[in-house]
């Protein structure tokens, strides 16, 4: 295993690995400015065997794993020899599209002492023209003085496994951006909506109201100003946690659909200890 020091490397050996080829399998949707964050706090490495290039992204408690392969035999070979050296490191990994087609990427895994961590479903939301939202005055954009607090809550209440939680310089991005608001009362956050806009459609990252201050209309008060600052977009998506029931319930409630569209999340000497909050 190697570092990564630049991200212009990584796209050199990708290119080096479609040369020739029809096309490759991936879960790695590179965003160059989030990947250079990751190479810059030195928590990017990979491992390449043959047709098949995994790149290791270090977390406090496991090892983000995605991939970028020519077939899926290569891809479970690179996963064997991956595990005669690292045997008893904590890896996570996101396996994303429709079913039944990953089916065979997780096979992969599965071959290679991976197990099923949790399984999201992506949701959408079509934008109707002339929608209008009540927005509630304790809902505020929020600081960069409230980006450590939210990021407790973030990690308190969500799971970092399943749910891919932000570092501070992320969560303090959004802020600056106008992506994050917050309902306030007495100076304490009692929930928040972060999203991030861009062209025509609307990813909902997280949607969150204290546990001590539930059943107050706080939630759909926070996801009426998500609606209101959201309304030039066409499409809004997000992902839910399918064990999440009540959740899946809720969305519907707000015109949300469940798409065909799948994040298989499998883990590696990892127990399951997901968190139904959303």
């Amino acid at each position: 295993m190697d570092k990564i020091f630049n991200y212009q490397e990584i796209i050199d050996k990708i290119k080096f690995l479609k040369e020739g080829k029809k096309g490759i399998i991936t879960n790695f949707y590179p965003d160059i400015e989030i990947v250079t964050r990751w190479i810059n706090s030195g928590n990017l490495h990979f491992f390449q065997h043959a047709e098949t290039l995994l790149l290791l992204r270090s977390n406090k408690d496991f090892r983000n794993l995605y991939f970028v392969t020519a077939s899926y035999d290569s891809l479970q070979k690179a996963l064997i020899h991956l595990n005669h050296e690292m045997n008893d490191v904590r890896f996570v990994v996101d396996l994303v599209g429709k079913m039944p087609d990953i089916g065979l990427t997780s096979n992969a895994f599965i071959n290679s002492g991976f197990g099923e961590y949790a399984k999201l479903c992506r949701m959408s939301r079509k934008v109707s023209d002339n929608e209008h939202f009540a927005i509630n005055s304790h809902i505020l954009p929020a600081k960069i003085t409230h980006a450590e607090n939210i990021l407790d809550l973030l990690y308190t209440y969500f799971d970092p496994v399943s749910e891919q939680l932000p570092g501070t310089d992320e969560v303090k991005k959004w802020i600056a951006n106008g992506n994050v608001s917050v309902y306030s009362s007495d100076g304490q956050i009692l929930g928040f909506v972060i999203y991030i806009n861009k062209g025509f459609s609307s990813y909902l990252r997280y949607w969150f109201v204290h546990p001590g201050h539930r059943d107050k209309k706080i939630g759909s008060a926070l996801l009426n100003k998500y609606f209101s600052d959201s309304k030039d977009v066409r499409l809004m998506f997000f992902w839910v946690i399918l064990s999440n029931e009540n959740a899946v319930v809720r969305y519907k409630h707000y015109g949300f659909q469940m798409e065909n569209f799948y994040d298989i999340v499998m883990t590696k000497n990892l127990i399951n200890n997901e968190k139904e909050n959303n």
